[in-house]
């Protein structure tokens, strides 16, 4: 059969057989495709090589929306993560949008202010909404950085919502019998899970992951691993703290009793303290429910599970040397987040600072 030139550089030499010739001055390159639409696709990339001004196929781009983005994130990122659950709840929230059916080469940033807007006139948190313009800004930077998308991040640039002001939680000594009793009308477990988190400000997920092999209540102390151990010569990757950072937390005798009384009940001191009734990690929102309700009977439906990290924090911030040690308690990472839990009682720090002015002379 008789080559025919399909196109400038392009010949078709037979069934499947495009045959593309390039000399650009003391550059030649030759390749055989099986279509003609490839053929001319690599032609004008390596012409646009050449010359200095690539040829970028966008195809794929046109193809992919942003929902697809948000499905794949979902499925090869998003388990790798602690807080996967919430996260899996803000993707769905994203994928509800009606910009999510666009192609990702057509998303603007207006997409995003607008969004935005909408969510700050409807009176959401603005945490919240910081939350969702990240997690949609990573996945952008995921999909250029790692999938090889050639798109620009809409959300670079975009101002978040201004910040609330930091969270306050107080409960004075005289409340807490009322708090643990009202506990009591739970899960057997929910008071002892609330003691613990009253002296010792662990985070409620460090509480539910707490193992007994990592306490000894002779010396009085919690001493939380880096990371879950795996199988022998695999490690697991699992990370128990927020940052990833073990730590180990001293025990007042508070906790020890606590501790001490929930384990005569259980038929072997081993494993998770607090498993469910199958023996497995109880769940986020097993345990806050299950507070919530008794924090309502004790009359304090605004004190969250999470409030009682930062009333201990405050109660153990005089039995340390300074913020430093104290951190060192806490696990965190950065003093202004540490700032942001210390919340003495007005009425008690009125009180101290009056005694020692009188005590100053003043």
């Amino acid at each position: 059969m008789k080559k025919a030139k399909m196109s400038s550089g392009i010949e078709y030499r037979g069934e499947a057989q495009y045959r593309v010739r390039i000399k650009r001055g003391q550059v030649t390159e030759a390749r055989t495709f099986e279509t003609l639409e490839a053929a001319k696709a690599w032609r004008e990339q390596v012409i646009g090589k050449i010359s200095g001004d690539e040829y970028v196929d966008k195809s794929r781009e046109r193809r992919t929306t942003f929902a697809d983005l948000l499905d794949r994130y979902l499925e090869e990122v998003t388990p790798t993560k602690r807080s996967a659950a919430k996260e899996r709840y803000l993707i769905m929230a994203w994928r509800r949008e009606l910009f999510a059916a666009l192609p990702v080469i057509s998303i603007e940033s207006s997409e995003f202010t607008a969004w935005r807007n909408r969510r700050v006139a409807e009176g959401k948190a603005s945490s919240t909404i910081s939350n969702m313009l990240n997690l949609a800004s990573a996945i952008f930077r995921t999909a250029k950085a790692e999938w090889g998308y050639k798109i620009d991040n809409p959300l670079i640039g975009i101002r978040r919502p201004q910040a609330e002001p930091p969270r306050e939680a107080h409960l004075r000594p005289e409340m807490d019998a009322k708090l643990i009793e009202a506990c009591r009308e739970g899960p057997p477990w929910l008071p002892y899970i609330v003691t613990v988190a009253l002296w010792t400000a662990m985070r409620q997920g460090e509480i539910r992951k707490l193992r007994w092999e990592w306490i000894d209540l002779n010396s009085g102390v919690i001493v939380i691993p880096h990371r879950l151990a795996g199988e022998a010569g695999r490690p697991s990757k699992q990370k128990i703290t927020k940052t990833g950072h073990g730590r180990s937390i001293p025990l007042l005798d508070q906790v020890v009793s606590c501790l001490r009384k929930w384990s005569s009940g259980v038929s072997h001191v081993s494993g998770l303290v607090f498993p469910d009734a199958r023996g497995h990690e109880l769940q986020q929102d097993t345990v806050s429910k299950a507070y919530s309700k008794a924090a309502e009977r004790a009359g304090r439906s605004d004190l969250t599970f999470h409030d009682l990290r930062h009333v201990a924090t405050t109660r153990l911030a005089p039995l340390h040397r300074d913020a430093v040690h104290l951190s060192k308690t806490t696990g965190h990472r950065d003093p202004r987040s540490l700032a942001r839990y210390y919340n003495p009682d007005p009425i008690d720090n009125a009180l101290e600072i009056r005694a020692k002015a009188k005590a100053a002379g003043y």
